[in-house]
């Protein structure tokens, strides 16, 4: 069984809360969320994750999903949280300590990759605002080409 890990969907207005990271000489946007602790139910691990990474303090609404990612070979729980208190801060702890989020920001979906909308499609982001997004960009195939490595953020 490979490893739970559970995340946050934090949304206001058109915008979703993410954490840029770094791996290598690549960048990536990602829901805040991490690993599933002993004792630790998915719900207070969202949580958890959540304020450890941006500063925000959120309540569960709802399980957005429960999904295999099979990038990181881990079973992931994505839950929609909203904001009750705090604004963001970037957090220091362990993961930062290696250099892996170097950044929290409130993103529209056109200001990702297509790599990471996919990403956040499987986790469960497909409601309200990002629904009409969506439904927005027509029925043209638009898929990336083999060499294109224009996203470096």
């Amino acid at each position: 069984m490979g490893r739970l890990r559970a995340q946050a969907i934090v949304v206001e207005e058109d915008r979703i809360l993410l954490v840029k990271t770094h791996l290598g000489n690549r960048y990536d946007y990602e829901l805040p969320g991490g690993g599933i602790e002993e004792g630790e139910t998915p719900e207070e691990a969202a949580i958890r994750e959540l304020f450890e990474e941006t500063g925000i303090k959120g309540e569960i609404v709802r399980l957005a999903s429960k999904y295999y990612n099979g990038f990181s070979q881990e079973y992931n729980y994505s839950f929609l949280i909203n904001r009750i208190d705090g604004e963001i801060t970037q957090q220091y702890n362990a993961v930062n300590e290696k250099n892996y989020i170097c950044a929290v920001e409130w993103k529209k979906l056109n200001e990702i990759s297509e790599k990471n909308r996919a990403e956040l499609f499987s986790a469960g982001v497909m409601f309200s605002g990002f629904c009409d997004e969506v439904v927005s960009w027509g029925a043209k195939i638009s898929y990336p080409s083999e060499k294109d490595e224009t996203v470096k953020y």
